[in-house]
């Protein structure tokens, strides 16, 4: 097994790895990483479960 082998062996390892995340991600919250990734609001600042509200009497 040379170098190059290897890294073939590591890539395909990680791409074993992220499947079997995605299906495990899949099964416990209905929605991969990536997909739960692109639906997060666009600022990564904002947080829209926990705003506060404003005082109306200030």
């Amino acid at each position: 097994m040379n170098e190059k082998d290897s890294i073939k062996d590591l890539e395909a390892q990680a791409r074993n790895t992220k499947h079997l995340m995605d299906k495990l991600n899949r099964a416990a919250y209905g929605m991969t990483f990536d997909e739960a990734l692109r639906l997060r609001p666009s600022d990564p600042n904002s947080n829209h479960d926990h705003q506060e509200k404003e005082d109306p009497n200030v």
